[in-house]
């Protein structure tokens, strides 16, 4: 499965300036990962990643939005938002914080998929969905623990 990531960042700076490379490095081990990921029902899956600042501001807090399926392209799109209130400027703290914040969102985004699929009678498999999150939670906490 081909995995798109796209990161919003907005306005005034809350968060940790630890979190924006960290946030690059996410993005390719989550890309890493889902290569190995394969639904017949789904060929790309694109996140767009809000968080900090003002653009934050425009949903009521951290949580998943706008999960759509076009059966069509056999695209997912989904917009994932945290909360601008929940930095607290420190590096470690902020962290892990986001990689418990977007590890939940994830694994919450993979019952909307199962869902969404199940309407055009497509399997989706939850547990390999899960275990990829898994995996790239370990990883991301590595590169913390490292720093």
């Amino acid at each position: 499965m081909e995995f798109t990531l796209n990161i919003v960042y907005g306005g005034e700076l809350n968060v940790s300036k630890a979190l924006s490379p960290f946030v690059r490095n996410m993005r390719k081990i989550i890309k890493d990962t889902f290569t190995s990921f394969e639904n017949e029902a789904v060929t790309l899956f694109k996140v767009t990643l809000f968080f900090n600042g003002d653009i934050s501001s425009y949903y009521n807090g951290t949580g998943i939005y706008q999960p759509r399926y076009y059966n069509v392209k056999k695209e997912y799109m989904v917009s994932f938002c945290i909360d601008r209130t929940q930095w607290t400027g420190n590096k470690k703290k902020d962290l892990n914080y986001f990689i418990f914040t977007i590890t939940n969102l994830m694994i919450k985004n993979g019952d909307l998929i199962l869902n969404k699929l199940a309407k055009y009678q497509y399997a989706f498999d939850i547990n390999s969905y899960k275990h990829c999150i898994d995996i790239c939670s370990k990883k991301m906490n590595e590169i913390v623990n490292e720093t």
